[in-house]
This record gives C-alpha cells, structure tokens and sequence, in this order.
C-alpha cells in the first residue's frame, strides 16, 4: 500500500513537469501562422507602350504579427529583381517608389489572435484567431518601363513571395505609317534603335489592310535581314502595284509590294499574304512569284487558286509578289556572231496532273531565234496526290478558361516562427507517447497492488 502511493506520487510530479515543459515550448514557439498569395495575370500582357495594365492580388493570412508594407519587385530589361513600389498593406499608400504604379486595396478583413492554457495532469492549449484577408487591383502605367522588353513582377512580404505574372511592353514605332498603328515589337538584348536593328519580334497579330492586298504577319514573329544585315523597321511597306512595272514575268494577274524596297526580309513564322485579282480569274490556277527588287530573280514559291477573286498564299520572304500565268519566262541575251544580238526566252507550257508521283511539262524556244544562254528549265518534278479525307475534322485547340488567379503561391509559410512550429509538433508527438506510457504504467501498477480486505478481530475472552 505505501508502495503503490509513492510510485503514484511519483508519476504525478514527472507529469507535472511534463505539462509545464511542453505548455513552456508551446508558448515559446508560438501559433502557426498560414499564409498564402495568390497572384493572377495581367489583363494584357502585351500592351503597347502607355498602355495602362492591371492585375489582381489577395493575400490570406491567420497571423499574429503585423503586415509589414509589400514590395512589388520586377525583373527584366534594365531591371534585375529591383524593387519598384512599396506600399501599405492595409491602405495601398506608397512608402517609397510607385512611380506609374497605382495600389487600390479592395477588401480588408480584421486580423488578431489570442491564446490560454491550463495545468494539471493533463494539458490544454490552444489559440483563437480571426482571418487576414487583404485584396488588392494594381495598375501599372508601362510608359515608365522602357519598351520592347519583357518583364516580370512578383510580391515580396515577410510571410513569403508570391509566383511572378509577366508582361511584354511593345515598342510603338514613331512613323506616320498607319501600318504600325496597332502593331508592338520586342527589340532584342539592349538594341532599342528600331532604324538599324538586328531583328524585331511582333508582341501581338499584326494586320495590314490595303487596296487590293491583305497581310497577316502572326504573334512572335521575328523579322531579319535576308543577309544578316541590320534592317529598317520604318522602311518597311505595303502597296498594290501594276504589273506594267514588273520586268522578266509574262501573264502577271496581280502585284503587290510588302517589306522594304529593295531589300530581302526574312519571317520565322509563315505570312499570308493576300493579292486582289479579280473574280474574272475565280478557279484558274497561277504561280506565286517572289523577287527581292521586282525585275530579277524571280522565284516561284507556291501556287494559288483564284476564290472571290483573291490569289492566297504563305511565306517566309519579302518583298515583290506576283500571281502570273503558270508559263514562266525567262528571259536572256546571246550573241548573233555578227555582233548583234537577240532576246531569247524559254517558254514552258503548264505541269501535267500527278500521275505516279510524277508531273511534267514541255519547255522549248522560239524555233529560228538565237539559242538561250541559260539552262533549259526542269521539265518534270516529283508529286504527291493527297488522299480525300475520310473523317471528321477535330479541333484540336484546348480553350479552357483559365481561373482568375492562375499563378498561386499557396503553402504554409510560417514566416519567423516555422522552426519553431516544426518543434512543437514534435514535441506533441513525443508528449502523446509518454503520456500514453505513463497511463498503461499506472495501470499496471494498480493491477499489481495488493488487494487489502477489511475485516474485524474478535476479543478473546
């Protein structure tokens, strides 16, 4: 019996002990403080230059510290993760920086927290918190960025950062050609002169309208020089042309000029280029020609069947097009030997139907006249006759509409405190076990004890 009271004793001091060392690391280590960011895209991100772009931010916190002011940091061009605003957090008022940047706070909950906890043999804690909930719209006016470059931002707090959302800011070309009107370019490295530049890349779609021609030059797309060389963006053109001025094709339908005069460009992405012809010409087949000055060194790119009077057709090239008649001409000078000469040309009559992978023509001369100086052209080619389709067509492109905020940083961030966080769940842990030994031992302890009877002793008499 006396045994049996002092190993309970002893139990009650060792967890006496045990309360107050893991109420003391509790306390010690603090609550736990989840925070996420949630931050979402711009609603353009690829403005021309003074566009004015937003995006929004929420911030959701169960914290007892104060919301120090956020940092809004961007990274790109002549900015290399530089922090650009500070502002409140609670009102959105700029603490230094800001300049274009505009902060409106949209929702503002209370935030606060408070805790208890009690001794005994067992233990008790725990807190009471409310939630921080912090909505914000910023603005960003891109005329403070320098143009043509990409950029990317992100939140910084003492919780934790948040993703980075990117923008591209286009560089607007100062030229009273209304075909850049609608049109940004990206400049490469530090390159911002667009006069004598080694390639530009279109931000956005670019469309070009005229009298009786059509462009489409897509998104991302990088123009270049045919030979390497620096180009003129301003240079750049698009006009109809008569095909009286064209040298060295016959049977010309139509004629347009797009790109700088003169000069080779080259697109990574195909263009389409549209040439107005006429619905007199509607179902007849002609060949799409390509000359960097119109008058030489016509190439045949593709061929083109007449709808609604329209000549369509892709490249990659620039910047003499023309629909002609399907006979190409080529035409040459050679010597009579008596010290005139003659102009000689070889005419091709138009490619025969694919008939096992193979179409031909005839080219020849004009019989009497002086033999052309240049290689006969190719009489016969290689086909292929695509096979009608037999199923429906599936579109392939996945619209799925993307939730507002799709760059998220969520995660328990335990700011300051997350060490010691981690040490008190391990602490519980450990406390759960002991606890745990300690009860099944004091049972077993008063399984042992002897069972003591009461009984009464008669006198002898």
């Amino acid at each position: 019996m006396l045994q049996l009271r002092e190993n309970r004793k002893k139990t009650s001091i060792f967890a006496s002990l045990l309360t107050l060392l893991v109420v003391g690391l509790l306390v010690w280590a603090g609550p736990a403080n989840a925070f996420s960011i949630f931050l979402g895209e711009f609603d353009n991100n690829t403005p021309l230059a003074g566009d004015i772009i937003t995006i929004n931010a929420e911030i959701e916190a169960s914290s007892s510290e104060y919301m120090q002011p956020i940092n809004l940091s961007f990274n790109g061009g002549i900015f290399q993760n530089q922090v650009l605003c500070v502002f409140d957090a609670y009102t959105g008022e700029s603490k230094g920086g800001c300049n274009g940047i505009e902060v409106v706070p949209v929702v503002k909950e209370g935030y606060g927290y408070g805790y208890g906890y009690g001794y005994g043999y067992g233990y008790g804690y725990g807190y009471g918190y409310a939630k921080t909930n912090f909505e914000y719209e910023i603005k960003i006016n891109t005329s403070v960025f320098p143009m043509g470059k990409t950029y990317e931002m992100k939140m910084i707090t003492t919780f934790g950062d948040s993703s980075a959302s990117s923008f591209s800011i286009g560089a607007k070309l100062e030229s009273e050609n209304p075909i850049f009107n609608d049109v940004g370019f990206l400049l490469p490295g530090a390159e911002n002169n667009s006069e004598n530049i080694s390639s530009v890349t279109t931000i956005n779609n670019w469309n070009i309208s005229g009298n009786n021609l059509q462009v489409f030059i897509p998104v991302n797309t990088t123009i270049s020089g045919a030979n390497g060389s620096n180009i003129n963006v301003t240079a750049i053109q698009a006009q109809n042309l008569s095909v009286s001025v064209l040298a060295g094709l016959t049977g010309s339908v139509g004629a347009i000029q797009f790109g700088i005069p003169n000069f080779g460009l080259v697109f990574s992405n195909p263009i389409t280029i549209k040439i107005s012809v006429g619905n007199e010409y509607n179902n007849r087949t002609f060949g799409v020609f390509r000359s960097t000055d119109g008058l030489t060194g016509w190439e045949e790119l593709a061929t083109c069947t007449i709808a609604s009077g329209i000549c369509e057709f892709q490249t990659t090239k620039a910047s003499y097009f023309a629909a002609a008649s399907s006979v190409a001409v080529v035409s040459v000078l050679s010597g009579t030997g008596s010290g005139g000469s003659c102009s000689t040309e070889w005419t091709c009559g138009e490619w025969s139907e694919c008939v096992d992978g193979s179409q031909t023509r005839v080219c020849s001369y004009r019989a009497g006249w002086c033999a052309p100086r240049s290689d006969k052209p190719l009489e016969s080619r290689t086909c292929t006759v695509s096979a009608p389709s037999t199923t429906n067509t599936t579109e392939l492109t996945n619209q799925t509409n993307n939730p507002n905020f799709v760059n998220t940083l969520i995660g328990n961030v335990i700011g300051t405190t997350a060490g010691r966080w981690s040490l008190g769940i391990l602490v519980f842990l450990i406390v759960t076990g002991l606890t745990y030994w300690i009860v099944a031992k004091k049972r077993k302890v008063a399984a042992n004890a002897p069972v003591v009877k009461a009984s009464s002793k008669k006198s002898k008499k």
